[in-house]
């Protein structure tokens, strides 16, 4: 479920941005790190966002909402125990990371 894209030098260079970011493109060297080899397809795949591996490093700060859910999917939650909320989080978290294409 990688988000990661991923394109050629000519799709880089033919993307909007700004002209001084495409001539840092053209005048990049590319180095080959024998420490950092480049990701193959299968790795490249298998990338994932840090916060899906690694949810205890991120605390995101949080906004008070005022939210009307659909009385049966708020008792569905609650009937699940305490942390409806922060369940109900998760799954927007995930519908978000899921859904975004790259």
């Amino acid at each position: 479920m990688s988000t990661t894209k991923r394109i050629t030098l000519d799709e880089l260079q033919s993307a909007d941005m700004p002209e001084d970011s495409k001539r840092r493109i053209r005048n990049a060297v590319q180095v080959f790190d024998a420490e950092n080899p480049p990701l193959n397809d299968n790795e490249l795949e298998a990338l994932q966002p840090a916060i899906n591996r690694h949810p205890e490093w991120f605390r995101p700060k949080k906004a008070d909402v005022h939210l009307k859910i659909d009385i049966d999917v708020l008792d569905a939650f609650k009937a699940q125990g305490k942390g409806y909320q922060t369940r109900i989080n998760e799954v927007l978290r995930s519908y978000i990371f899921n859904t975004q294409k790259g």
